[in-house]
């Protein structure tokens, strides 16, 4: 909008199924990313769905990123080399339920990795932050039905070169009772 609240520009991106979008962001060139989900496009289910626009609009790509399941969004960053770090959630790749879903991307939002992690029962990744070259901090929920029905957060550090995770679950009320 301009400064008398007039549209400056709209864009529509979409098949003849749903889309949604889930988050959005300005990359440093001044671009627009979205982050959402589609069933229109990709491998089946609700999938992934990230879309690059110019400043004003203009389609730069579209791609999708899932299973023949379902994912559901979550996070978005642009990563220190112009790429993007995606979090969400998956119904594929070995989830016993479902897992937290991270993909890699370059700045044309082709696959660099990808890599689910199980959780308990059911996990996803809500957000998170690139630490350096290699490590990212995720931060989500996870449920494990077989203790409780009640969510919990989580921070998950991962490091690519090593594929290794660490977690830290946070109970919801240990952290609303305990000062930290």
């Amino acid at each position: 909008m301009d400064t008398a609240g007039d549209t400056l520009w709209t864009s529509t991106v979409g098949g003849v199924d749903k889309e949604r979008s889930e988050t959005i962001i300005e990359a440093a060139n001044g671009d627009l990313v979205l982050l959402g989900e589609t069933a229109s496009f990709g491998a089946g289910g609700d999938d992934f769905y990230l879309v690059r626009l110019t400043a004003t609009g203009d389609t730069i790509f579209t791609k999708t990123y899932g299973g023949p399941g379902t994912e559901g969004p979550g996070g978005l960053v642009e990563t220190l080399d112009g790429g993007f770090f995606i979090t969400g959630s998956t119904q594929d790749f070995g989830a016993f339920i479902s897992g937290c879903y991270m993909v890699r991307t370059n700045s044309m939002g082709d696959t660099l990795w990808t890599h689910m992690y199980p959780g308990i029962s059911t996990s996803w990744g809500r957000g998170s932050v690139q630490v350096d070259a290699n490590n990212y901090v995720v931060a989500g929920s996870t449920v494990d039905f077989f203790m409780s029905a009640n969510a919990d957060f989580y921070l998950m550090k991962y490091n690519r070169c090593t594929q290794s995770t660490s977690t830290n679950i946070l109970s919801v009320c240990d952290s609303l009772l305990s000062p930290s």
